[in-house]
């Protein structure tokens, strides 16, 4: 296996190494598996977020009509908060209505994260071992389909709670040094630079079949000497991602604006995919076969 630590230095590139491959999302050695994983994943999101809306728009509702209420008790009582609200049924259905929202957008996240997953280890193979059978391809993704379950689920859950500790602590801070304050709006950029550390996380898991509690130094350790690029590139999207959103901010008809932003957001998670793909290939000094050549066609 290769040791990611010693072989990462300095070997990822700028994004604009990158960008040319990685933006045709279309581009397989198998087209017809990108259009299929590119319908699922626009199904997946518009349906998801047309079945979310009237949760959604129940939830604003309830939650102005709190936030009245709330305003009201605040002019009535001064500055001293009546707990008793809590205790209202105003605010269960607001509680109940969030935690609906939440569950739904949680459940395509979900979906969305390992239909895109797939295609990014689809992509990975065509690059590193592009004779290999698509049904292969498939058959090593759902057998390392567990681990990836298993290791997400501990990541994402040590990851909110340390990200929930150091809100807590930082807004207590804040309390005590008011200027502090202009620290904590850096937090969310802190943040984002810490996840895009263990970007490579599934990709390691993918190719070498990484325990899954290895795989959480060896995530580190892959890309110790290339913080910068890394951080820097995996900006890129997100900041094509926003410029692209506002195409959906003008339009009237809400089914055509949450279509138009399903799109984009697709074309944004297949983009991401190829990125770390690439980005993976060169920090782990992996043998790339597709240089130069002609995209193959996979005979299934």
């Amino acid at each position: 296996m290769i040791n990611p630590s010693m072989n990462s230095q300095s070997r990822v590139k700028p994004i604009t190494a990158y960008i040319k491959d990685a933006i045709k999302f279309y581009d397989l050695d198998n087209p017809f598996v990108a259009q299929i994983l590119f319908l699922v994943q626009l199904g997946i999101l518009f349906g998801g977020y047309w079945f979310a809306r009237p949760y959604v728009q129940e939830f604003a509702i309830l939650f102005e009509q709190f936030s009245v209420r709330f305003k009201e008790q605040l002019q009535q009582l001064g500055k001293v908060v009546d707990i008793s609200i809590i205790n209202t049924d105003l605010y269960a259905n607001l509680v109940n209505a969030s935690a609906r929202v939440l569950l739904i957008i949680l459940v395509i996240r979900i979906l969305s994260f390992f239909i895109s997953l797939f295609y990014g280890t689809y992509y990975h193979f065509s690059l590193t071992q592009p004779t290999m059978r698509g049904s292969q391809r498939f058959m090593v993704y759902l057998r390392r389909l567990p681990k990836l379950i298993i290791f997400n689920v501990l990541f994402y859950i040590a990851f909110f709670i340390g990200a929930l500790v150091l809100t807590l602590v930082s807004g207590f801070i804040t309390l005590i040094v008011p200027v502090f304050s202009l620290v904590n709006l850096l937090l969310p950029v802190f943040l984002f630079g810490l996840m895009a550390l263990f970007i490579f996380k599934d990709l390691l898991i993918i190719e070498f079949d990484v325990g899954i509690f290895n795989n959480f130094k060896r995530s580190w350790d892959i890309t110790r000497d290339c913080k910068r690029n890394v951080i820097v590139n995996g900006m890129f999207p997100l900041c094509v991602s926003l410029i692209i959103s506002l195409f959906a901010m003008d339009v009237g008809n809400l089914l055509l604006a949450l279509f138009i932003s399903s799109f984009f957001e697709v074309i944004i998670i297949m983009i991401t995919r190829r990125l770390t793909v690439l980005m993976f290939a060169d920090a782990a000094s992996l043998e790339r076969h597709d240089l130069n050549k002609k995209p193959l066609k996979t005979q299934e």
